[in-house]
């Protein structure tokens, strides 16, 4: 039987995952931020990409329809983070 270990080897570095930014949307009639997502609507995804003024790069958009507590209906757009490449060594 052979003698190995499973995972990670001993010293190797830990995998560098794409960072991620939520704005939190908040309702404009009330302020919360407690948006329920509505029943029966899809998110809608645009698949291009840009820069926000932060920095931030992004691939797609992800549009959601969601409502508040008070009844106001919002578009939430989600920005989904562009897959950086790994730096060849």
């Amino acid at each position: 039987m052979a003698n190995s270990k499973r995972g990670r080897p001993p010293g190797s570095q830990n995998v560098k995952y794409a960072e991620t930014r939520e704005i939190p949307a908040a309702c404009i009639r009330c302020g919360s931020t407690e948006l329920k997502k509505v029943p029966g609507s899809r998110p809608l995804l645009q698949e291009y990409g840009g820069e926000l003024p932060g920095g931030f790069r992004y691939r797609a958009i992800i549009r959601e329809r969601r409502r508040c507590e008070c009844g106001q209906m919002l578009i939430v757009r989600v920005y989904v983070p562009a897959v950086e490449e790994p730096a060849e060594k």
